[in-house]
């Protein structure tokens, strides 16, 4: 008898054991495209070209829904002929967080060719970007910038649709200004 309610008693904990490690399984692989999509938007950000370096003026223009700036491709894009990209990020008609990619050339012969598209993440009914703003004693977040300076902090949240079980904090990231200065 003792044995058979020991047995009962590890045949359920297997069972649960089995159904905990399911569960798990479809929530990583549910939100599996959004670390890539974490990864992704920090790596562009901390690479964000303040400009200046060639006497260029760049400017980040960043609203409450887009984020358009210059940075420097990853080490992975090292097919591109130039590793630095006018980048944007937002999300399109077809609900997908897009980024859309220019190569930058500082000098332009022709007409540009249209962005190249990516989408990193599909379902996404939209995105909220802010900047943080400092000021003497205190900041703020705050919905846009359009400065030539870059801005300390960016705040990107990506909202699903209601009834949507898929949700992600928001990422923070920031430019890394060390990368710039001589």
């Amino acid at each position: 008898m003792v044995l058979g309610l020991l047995m009962a008693a590890l045949s359920h904990g297997v069972r649960f054991g089995l159904l905990a490690w399911r569960d798990q399984a479809h929530a990583v692989a549910r939100n599996a495209d959004l670390d890539a999509v974490d990864r992704i938007v920090r790596g562009l950000i901390e690479q964000m070209d303040p400009g200046g370096l060639r006497g260029e003026m760049v400017r980040v223009q960043g609203t409450d829904r887009t984020l358009a700036f210059r940075t420097e491709l990853p080490a992975a894009a090292a097919s591109v002929p130039v590793p630095r990209a006018d980048v944007q990020l937002g999300v399109d008609a077809a609900h997908r967080l897009v980024l859309a990619w220019r190569p930058y050339y500082r000098v332009r012969l022709g007409t540009p060719r249209p962005p190249a598209t990516v989408a990193l993440a599909e379902g996404v009914e939209r995105v909220e970007f802010a900047y943080w703003k400092a000021s003497p004693g205190a900041g703020a977040w705050v919905p846009s910038w359009s400065d030539a300076a870059l801005p300390p902090l960016i705040r990107l949240r990506i909202i699903f649709p209601a009834g949507s079980k898929r949700q992600w904090p928001d990422i923070v990231a920031g430019p890394r200004r060390d990368r710039w200065q001589q």
